[in-house]
């Protein structure tokens, strides 16, 4: 695809006059504030409703297979681990939306990892298939997160008929790190908005009125729109700062009066540098923060699918809900992200939803983030490339099994001391293997820190560090897993 030299020449003449046209363009539109649109969306006042929406939305699952290529709908939620959703069990309703559209008609995957645990790997991960360090994708390489050199997923849809649209509102999978590749449109307005920063999100309501606007406006009823659509949305409302708008910032914890509110714990700098210790009463507040920013977003959620059954783009469409990565909470004396590889911050939701197709029910397959390349392919009926590290997971949906696999992920160590990423990343590089219920996690040049773990089935799933006690099944994965992330 990308061997072409006149398509390189081409591009690069298209590009140039792109850049050409936007200088001389005005500025960008004004888009709403949080707070012009926090309070308004809210569908109800009582916070015991928080999560239903006005007008009530019912999936319009059917067991007829849907005839034509479907539109395809990929939604990312920036922070979300898989435990604290109610689809997965949590003991609070987080996600009654959620759980009710698309995990009650669709398949649900208990054992889904991500590649990463932080954004910028993560993400380029599941628009490649390739795993990060392949990627040379790291805090070193944020500019270059996901290279021009690889064919993403959208690059493939584009080719294959698709009319391509994604809407973001995180800096880290902006343009200029590689992630609009294949998309007819690829908004980032929002990142323009000077109270817009890598902590001070865009939430739900802003980005879905941006989303339901453009497809209302420029989409429907044009020539786009006799194309299917890849419509890729990303949300960021779990990401610290820990913020929900009223009243969500109180559902979960209404007498909570001590120092960790969302200003006080902020992004958890001064947490993770060991200069405030918050209590396990503090603790309790800070999660009820980061719950109430789920439910926040289930709500808005209702509202999205309403607009898009509203524009006829319910039925013939594959959903997709999933996350980058997950979130710790003191647990293993780490905070927020991109700091380890516990299972609390790889294990993610991942739902998929195209009655007709895949089937209801629950998948304790593990299966990685990444492979939904290649699975989004499948479904599209085209082809897979051959150089990917991801598998796809249709024959799930056809009730058969997947070989068995090893599961694997990464993070990298920041690159120096006075580098940005310095006060969250690890200390080394840490790769983790995990087969058949067992996990390594190795730090690179470190094997004296090395740990291995029978994983828990809840949280904390890493208990008891067993690397003494099973040193030859250590030194199995380790070598698995050093061939595997040293392969180009």
């Amino acid at each position: 695809m990308k061997s072409q030299i006149t398509c390189w020449f081409l591009c690069f003449v298209l590009c140039f006059a792109g850049l050409l046209i936007v200088g001389c363009q005005a500025s960008p539109p004004v888009l709403p504030t949080r707070a012009e649109t926090a309070v308004s969306s809210i569908p109800g006042s009582d916070p015991s409703q928080a999560s239903a929406p006005a007008t009530p939305v019912t999936a319009t699952a059917t067991s007829e297979p849907p005839a034509g290529p479907p539109n395809i709908v990929l939604i990312v939620i920036d922070s979300l681990r898989a435990d604290h959703v109610s689809a997965y069990g949590y003991g609070r309703a987080t996600t009654t939306n959620l759980d009710t559209l698309i995990a009650a008609d669709g398949m649900r995957f208990e054992h889904a990892i991500s590649s990463a645990s932080w954004t910028c790997p993560a993400n380029a991960a599941i628009m490649s298939g390739i795993i990060p360090s392949r990627l040379e994708s790291s805090w070193a390489t944020v500019g270059d997160a996901l290279p021009r050199r690889i064919d993403t997923l959208a690059e493939y849809l584009q080719d294959g008929g698709y009319y391509t649209a994604g809407f973001i509102t995180n800096t880290c999978i902006s343009r200029n790190h590689g992630f609009a590749q294949g998309f007819d449109v690829y908004n980032q307005d929002f990142l323009r908005r000077e109270d817009v920063d890598a902590y001070n999100q865009v939430d739900a309501a802003e980005i879905n009125a941006l989303v339901l606007s453009w497809l209302t406006d420029e989409w429907q009823g044009t020539r786009k729109a006799n194309k299917p659509l890849f419509l890729f949305v990303y949300y960021m409302d779990p990401h610290v700062v820990y913020a929900p708008p009223a009243p969500y910032d109180t559902l979960y914890d209404p007498t909570y009066d001590g120092p960790f509110t969302s200003e006080g714990f902020d992004v958890g700098q001064d947490v993770v540098a060991g200069l405030v210790s918050p209590s396990e009463r503090d603790i309790e507040h800070i999660q009820a923060l980061y719950d109430g920013e789920i439910t926040y977003w289930d709500s808005q959620f209702a509202w999205f699918i309403t607009g898009l059954e509203n524009l006829g783009l319910r039925h013939n469409t594959l959903f997709i809900v999933t996350a980058d990565h997950g979130e710790l909470f003191g647990e293993h004396n780490k905070w927020v992200h991109g700091t380890a590889l516990y299972e609390e911050l790889i294990r993610v939701p991942l739902l998929m939803w195209y009655p007709g197709v895949i089937p209801s029910g629950t998948s304790e397959t593990p299966v990685q983030t990444f492979d939904l390349m290649p699975t989004i392919l499948d479904l599209a009926d085209l082809p897979s490339p051959q150089d990917v590290d991801a598998v796809s997971l249709s024959p799930l949906f056809r009730g058969e099994t997947l070989p068995a696999r090893t599961i694997y992920s990464e993070v990298d160590a920041a690159p120096s001391t006075d580098h940005w990423s310095a006060w969250i990343a690890p200390d080394t590089d840490l790769r983790s293997v995990e087969r058949e219920g067992w996990k390594l996690i190795y730090h690179v040049g470190s094997p004296a820190e090395d740990e291995l773990y029978q994983l828990e089935t809840t949280s904390l799933y890493e208990r008891d560090n067993q690397i003494q006690a099973e040193a030859a099944r250590a030194e199995q994965l380790r070598q698995e897993g050093m061939v595997w992330f040293a392969r180009e």
